[in-house]
């Protein structure tokens, strides 16, 4: 597996438990606020179920506990909706995961099917040795072709003097036949 891919797969695996780590991170603060809520919640009923108000605290007691029962609806429904997020981001990261995960999967399986480095450069040196002999092979074909021409040309070029010498004695003959003694 090529330094790419593993880099790859070791970023895809940080990024998963930094989105894990921040998610258990925001649960456990909610868990906590729901947990303060309930205990400031119990603390203004028990003293107004303990019966140790007189009755017009009672009633001072029951407003604030209906404004704040008001307003803890209110806040129980924000954490609701939030929890709502959070389950279907947690849903949405899950799935992103899982698809990572198989491109992840494919991607080895892919790494694993390509040829190793060794074989690469044992296949480069061959073609290199086949090319090096090609290119001899075709530097002494050069060669013996050239070395045929120069032959063809001498060649030629005997034959051209001796084809200019015959013309020579044949005009030469030419003259004495044509001429008179």
């Amino acid at each position: 597996m090529n330094e790419a891919t593993q880099a790859q797969i070791y970023a895809c695996e940080h990024m998963q438990s930094q989105i894990l780590s921040d998610e258990e991170g925001f649960v456990a603060s909610l868990q906590l606020l729901e947990e303060e809520l309930k205990r400031e919640l119990s603390k203004d009923f028990s003293t107004l179920l303990d019966g140790k108000v007189d009755a017009k605290d009672s009633d001072t007691l029951l407003l604030e506990g209906k404004v704040d029962a008001a307003h803890i609806s209110k806040a129980q429904a924000s954490s609701d909706e939030v929890t709502r997020q959070l389950r279907d981001l947690s849903t949405s990261v899950d799935e992103r995961i899982q698809r990572h995960a198989s491109e992840l999967k494919l991607l080895t399986e892919q790494a694993s099917e390509k040829s190793s480095t060794s074989q690469v450069d044992m296949f480069g040196a061959e073609l290199k040795a086949w090319v090096e002999t090609a290119c001899a092979t075709h530097q002494k074909t050069i060669t013996d072709l050239f070395s045929m021409f120069e032959q063809v040309r001498a060649t030629a070029e005997a034959q051209n003097d001796l084809l200019n010498k015959h013309e020579m004695w044949m005009k030469d003959v030419q003259l004495k036949l044509v001429t008179p003694r």
